[in-house]
């Protein structure tokens, strides 16, 4: 059991290295791709870290929309809710996501309002 995990561990690193070693390639690119909204010239960290949970909100967002599209289709067409493909998502996959999300959400509306009102709240691209 122990070597399954230090080979998952190995293969894991040996893809981040390979994938490192050409970084123009499409995979790479798509792999180490930002995510999320980037910080602009000017902008204060809190501001910042308002957007990111603005963002965490728009993907609970997203996630409540799916949820009640997988909701119609289990009024529309009786019997699909008991398939495991079904189940798998609705019942494991959207609430895990919809939880980050919101724990997502409050961790950032934390960090803005730390450091909004007791700091530092430094100014990106500011001279230091």
């Amino acid at each position: 059991m122990e070597y399954r995990i230090i080979a998952f561990w190995v293969a894991v690193y040996v893809v981040i290295w390979l994938l490192s070693l050409y970084p123009r390639s499409t995979v790479s690119r798509i792999a180490f791709s930002w995510f999320g909204p980037a910080p602009r010239e000017g902008e204060s960290w809190a501001k910042y870290q308002l957007r990111w949970a603005f963002y965490s909100l728009d993907w609970l967002g997203q996630i409540a929309f799916l949820f009640a599209l997988l909701f119609g289709a289990a009024y529309l067409y009786p019997g699909i809710e008991k398939r495991d493909l079904f189940l798998a998502v609705a019942a494991l996959g959207l609430p895990i996501g919809a939880g980050m999300a919101v724990l997502a959400m409050l961790a950032f509306l934390i960090k803005a309002a730390k450091a909004r009102y007791i700091g530092p709240n430094p100014v990106y691209g500011a001279q230091q």
